[in-house]
């Protein structure tokens, strides 16, 4: 029985980005990181030394005035078939996971990409377009309008 972590938190909505125009840019001494892992099953050593490692070691080399996004990108994990109890397993273990190698929780903003909808959209969107290509969709007769 896998071993259950006692920190997995609700996900959290991340801040608000800013946009900037060709004409505004953000101060030189401000960055915004965003990066994000899917949750496809045991993390390894591929998934530490890819990323895992160089996001551990931003913490500490970017300026306190820099803004870090850590997404645990659920959402792009469902384009192949997949057992949903499964997937929120593992999603739980990625929590895990970005706890143990060190990702400081106060300094970066953790965040699943399932519970982040954009506004633009419609929350079903996303998962229908992962399903369906619009050539099949045109076919199907519950879509048509």
């Amino acid at each position: 029985m896998p071993v259950r972590c006692p920190f997995v938190p609700k996900p959290l909505r991340p801040p608000p980005l800013r946009l900037y125009s060709s004409t505004t840019s953000p101060s030189p001494k401000q960055q915004i990181i965003f990066s994000g892992i899917q949750p496809t099953g045991i993390p390894h050593l591929g998934n530490y030394l890819g990323a895992l490692k160089n996001w551990v070691s931003l913490q500490s080399t970017l300026p306190s005035t820099s803004q870090i996004l850590y997404s645990i990108v659920d959402l792009h994990a469902i384009t192949v078939p997949y057992d949903p109890i499964t997937l929120r397993s593992d999603r739980e273990e990625m929590w895990c996971v970005l706890y143990a190698v060190g990702i400081d929780m106060h300094r970066c903003t953790v965040f699943e990409q399932s519970s982040v909808s954009p506004p633009h959209s419609p929350g079903k969107t996303r998962p229908l377009s992962l399903m369906c290509v619009g050539a099949g969709c045109d076919k199907n007769c519950e879509l048509i309008d």
